[in-house]
């Protein structure tokens, strides 16, 4: 059943629509002319004998002409008024039927379409709505089944023609590789088909590694210039599926478009996944700081208990004495041994923790971990960012100078705009800048900084930049003008609602 939204996309009757239907003599004629209009508008072929009109359809055509509903009976009696009416309505509004002529252009069209969808489902409804726009009746629906069944295969084979063609035989050589005998047990296929999936600095390594190979393989990512974004995805995901039997199988285009669709994939998803591990990792590494001081205060909080305990104890003491007027030192004797005393301001002194104290005291244990990929992981991906994480990305080629460099220290004229003010006391010590916690402030900005989107990846999928999501303006100007029609058409749903 149509929403609102469409049922007044289709259905909703102009001026020059009333003026026609008006011209009927009889009440039931008017409505069963208006209903024959509107059917074949949508879903776009007559009413057949003895059919009813849907009762979403009867009630909104009823409701504009302020109609009976009910006089439709009386109007499907008659046939012949029917078939007359048809004639009428394919004259007056040009309505004709599917023929030898649209085939080609409906082809050609469903060609375009099929470069972003392989759904037939998907195809067919593309039909309908373009033979729907040029006032075709359309046809059956074996008929339409054929068209899209034969475009999807020429569109298919047309694409394994593209990627294979844009390929070297250098490419080629290298996308052999993938059925031949992996690192591991099983092909190279399959090696990068098993993903890991162990949030660590060697899960890290073990991706990296992975898309290093995917790198050295040298398949250009323009190769996929022209072909829609959920095509490749298509073939990617055979190219996860298939066999090493069936690819040796496959015809050279079929095979080598398959594996190089597939390994466009895979150099984003391992690009992606790194991103997410790294997040997870910084994000491990402040739980478990928080963990760590809060397991600290419930372990010692019977200690700490009793120490406020002495000291509630002890102002009591304090407060009556000078109120009595009495000898501060006297009335504390009385109370307490000045040796327990001592122990216990001691130990007092021992349990607490500083005024401005910070989770980031214990990030130094964690330091280790992190270095063990943030090297390679530095040299591995390039970053970009909007204007204002420029100090940021100044911050990790210094970094990465650093490592090729071997240098421990860092140097005083490092990027440090981007340090917050939690991070500071800690960055920035004494003797200049702390190495440690200098990278771990990066890295974690760098993680804050992709998850909000200022910062974006290249050759990521999901760290891209903000502005590729959005519709280019060729394309946005071609579709404008649609878009202000659906506008149209919604105001003039408000004014029926008036």
């Amino acid at each position: 059943m149509l929403r609102r939204r469409e049922m007044v996309r289709y259905w909703l009757l102009g001026e020059e629509d009333i003026r026609r239907i008006n011209a009927r003599r009889k009440e039931h004629n008017r409505l069963g002319f208006a209903i024959q209009l509107c059917v074949l508008r949508y879903p776009g072929w007559p009413l057949r004998p003895d059919d009813m009109p849907p009762a979403n359809l009867l009630k909104f055509v009823a409701e504009q002409l302020g109609a009976d509903a009910t006089e439709i009976g009386e109007y499907a009696a008659r046939d012949e008024t029917r078939r007359e009416h048809l004639q009428v309505l394919c004259k007056e509004y040009r309505f004709g039927q599917y023929g030898p002529a649209h085939s080609p252009l409906l082809r050609k069209y469903l060609e375009t379409e099929a470069l972003s969808t392989d759904s037939a489902f998907t195809l067919i409804e593309s039909a309908m709505e373009w033979l729907r726009q040029r006032g075709v009746i359309l046809p059956a629906l074996g008929t339409l089944e054929s068209v899209v069944r034969s475009v999807r295969s020429k569109v298919e084979r047309d694409v394994y023609w593209r990627l294979f063609s844009g390929l070297e035989e250098s490419h080629k050589t290298e996308l052999n590789k993938l059925l031949e005998w992996g690192p591991l047990r099983g092909s190279v296929l399959g090696w990068l088909r098993r993903v890991p999936r162990s949030c660590s600095a060697s899960g890290i390594l073990d991706l990296m590694q992975r898309l290093n190979w995917v790198r050295g393989s040298g398949v250009p990512r323009e190769l996929t210039a022209g072909i829609a974004t959920n095509r490749i995805d298509q073939l990617a995901a055979r190219g996860g599926r298939h066999s090493v039997a069936h690819f040796r199988r496959f015809p050279p285009e079929k095979r080598y478009a398959i594996l190089a669709a597939f390994l466009l994939y895979v150099a984003e998803e391992l690009t992606d996944r790194s991103m997410d591990f790294h997040r997870r990792l910084i994000g491990r590494m402040f739980r478990e700081a928080e963990k760590k001081q809060w397991t600290g205060f419930v372990q010692q909080g019977l200690q700490v208990n009793q120490k406020l305990h002495n000291y509630s104890r002890l102002t009591a003491v304090i407060t009556q004495a000078h109120k009595e007027g009495c000898s501060l030192e006297s009335a504390i004797e009385k109370e307490f041994a000045w040796d327990a005393l001592e122990m216990d301001g001691q130990e007092a002194g021992r349990l607490a923790r500083p005024l401005d104290g910070s989770t980031l005291q214990s990030f130094r244990t964690q330091f280790p971990q992190f270095r063990q990929y943030t090297p390679k992981f530095l040299e591995t991906f390039q970053f970009e960012a909007i204007p204002a994480q420029k100090p940021l990305l100044k911050a990790l080629d210094a970094l990465r100078q650093m490592n090729r460099e071997e240098r421990t220290v860092v140097p005083s004229d490092a990027p440090r705009s981007f340090v917050k003010r939690n991070w500071a006391p800690f960055v920035f010590v004494d003797s200049g800048i702390d190495r440690c916690y200098y990278e771990l402030c990066v890295l974690s900005e760098l993680s804050l900084g992709l998850k909000s989107g200022d910062i974006w990846v290249q050759g990521s999928r999901r760290y891209r930049k903000f502005d590729s999501y959005l519709i280019e303006s060729s394309v946005w100007a071609q579709r404008k003008e649609k878009l202000l029609g659906t506008i149209r058409t919604i105001s003039g749903l408000r004014n029926v609602s008036q």
